[in-house]
């Protein structure tokens, strides 16, 4: 179930920067935000990261684990669209 979540929702990560709008109509539920951030490491190619570096750091952190700057702007993001929901 929280693959497929995964990466029936993968390409609303491409737009994490440039439109909130746009991540809010795609990901829907807390379940994918959960999964997103526990699955960044195990499919991060899934997630749309095209940054090789951005893949490298995404695999030495723990399944949520200690913070890093892509949870924190994950978390953030996640705070604007529960927001927006209301």
């Amino acid at each position: 179930m929280g693959i497929s979540i995964l990466l029936d929702t993968s390409a609303a990560i491409e737009y994490f920067e440039n439109s909130n709008e746009k991540v809010a109509s795609a990901i829907k539920s807390e379940d994918f935000f959960e999964v997103l951030i526990c699955g960044m490491t195990k499919f991060g190619l899934s997630v749309g990261l095209d940054d090789e570096e951005d893949i490298k750091r995404l695999d030495n952190i723990p399944c949520l684990g200690m913070e890093c700057a892509y949870f924190s702007k994950a978390a953030e993001v996640y705070k604007k669209l529960e927001s927006v929901g209301k």
